[in-house]
């Protein structure tokens, strides 16, 4: 009886500990809620978007949230260019890129961030960012786009950096900083914003060592082969508010001339041409070879000698090396002969020219000390033969 009466309690105390036991906590991290997909919210600028007159040396963004500048400074182009890199650094919410020079008065200055503004939190990127402001009370809008593409297999060219030169002469690109750049972005597509009316000559290069110039032989370069004059016009759309009132309704887009400009690069070959030997192998064969080809540039002309078709011309494949058969006995016959070569050369701004050097060619018989033949039979006639003269091939 006295064990049948603590059962009661017995089961009591059970489901008291299973109660206990079940209310406890899991152990284990906390979820944190949920995760960060929001890029950063620009609140405020610095000088305010396309504002005129701005004669400050840095512009200020201010954003919701805290963004990182690591990628700012490889990414950032300003346009038009500046001689000295920028600082950029943040201050609390907002990212300062402060200016290293005086920035040029009457000019619109555009910043293109592209992708490399990220918060701190996800480095979420606040695609496409674009800035501008002017210095002076003029805002300039004008603007060119279009594609950079392997000149041989019509592939997009990642960062090609485009120029645009205001300077139209042919060598500028080789000497004189651009007046407005853009870069090319993974799908080759770039847009020069902010543009001057004027005419400008449009490159894009390979920037393989930053300087905004051309190297010939070591970049990769696309060019359009007429001056662009940039142009905008407004088309007007008009429609009535509501029907049958009086008010009207305009709208309509912007359209800018000219249209995508489609750049197509390639590795230019070097035209570095020289006369690398020449020699007067026999009295009848001259050779002389070059560094370039020769074909349709070339020409040779005896000094101080009247001849017509004196020699029969022998050339390689390249026509770089040239093979001179003197056909004419007279002319072979003498020892030296004054020859005046003609050939197309660069100058020192790339243009060509005719470049001539007058070479002496030398040829002697070789003497041979040979003791008294014997007297020489008939038969010892017949067998001798003269040596070959060497013949055109």
């Amino acid at each position: 009886m006295k064990i049948r009466g603590k059962i009661p309690l017995f089961i009591l105390a059970v489901l008291a500990w299973i109660v206990i036991i079940s209310s406890c906590a899991n152990q284990g991290m906390p979820t944190g809620g949920p995760k960060d997909s929001i890029p950063p919210i620009l609140l405020e600028t610095k000088p305010e978007y396309r504002e005129l007159n701005y004669k400050g040396d840095e512009v200020r963004f201010t954003f919701n949230e805290y963004v990182i500048p690591d990628n700012v400074s490889e990414a950032l182009v300003v346009s038009p260019p500046l001689e000295k890199r920028p600082i950029i650094r943040t201050k609390g919410k907002s990212l300062v890129i402060q200016f290293n020079e005086e920035l040029k008065d009457s000019t619109t200055y555009s910043l293109d961030f592209k992708n490399s503004i990220v918060d701190n939190n996800e480095s979420n990127p606040y695609k496409g960012m674009r800035f501008s402001f002017s210095t002076g009370d003029v805002y300039d809008s004008l603007r060119m786009a279009g594609k950079v593409m392997n000149a041989f297999n019509l592939e997009p060219v990642e960062n090609a950096l485009v120029l645009l030169q205001k300077n139209l002469h042919d060598s500028a690109v080789y000497k004189v900083r651009p007046a407005y750049i853009a870069e090319a972005d993974e799908t080759g597509l770039f847009m020069v914003d902010n543009i001057a009316p004027g005419a400008y000559n449009v490159f894009s290069i390979i920037d393989a060592n930053s300087d905004l110039l051309y190297n010939e032989g070591a970049e990769d370069i696309a060019f359009v082969d007429s001056v662009i004059i940039p142009s905008a016009h407004f088309h007007e759309e008009l429609d009535t508010l509501v029907h049958g009132a009086d008010s009207l309704l305009v709208t309509g887009h912007t359209h800018f001339h000219p249209g995508p400009l489609y750049l197509r690069q390639f590795t230019e070959n070097i035209f570095d041409q020289y006369l690398d030997s020449y020699s007067r192998d026999t009295r009848y064969q001259c050779t002389f070879v070059f560094n370039e080809s020769v074909k349709d540039t070339f020409d040779v002309n005896l000094v101080g000698r009247d001849a017509e078709d004196w020699y029969i011309l022998e050339p390689n494949q390249e026509m770089d090396s040239l093979i001179f058969w003197i056909s004419d006995t007279t002319i072979a016959n003498v020892d030296t002969l004054f020859m005046e070569l003609s050939y197309f050369q660069l100058d020192s701004a790339a243009q060509l020219y005719v470049q001539k050097d007058t070479l002496a060619m030398n040829f002697t018989d070789k003497k041979t000390d040979e003791p008294k033949r014997r007297r020489r039979s008939r038969k010892d006639d017949e067998e001798e033969k003269p040596e070959p003269i060497p013949q055109f091939n």
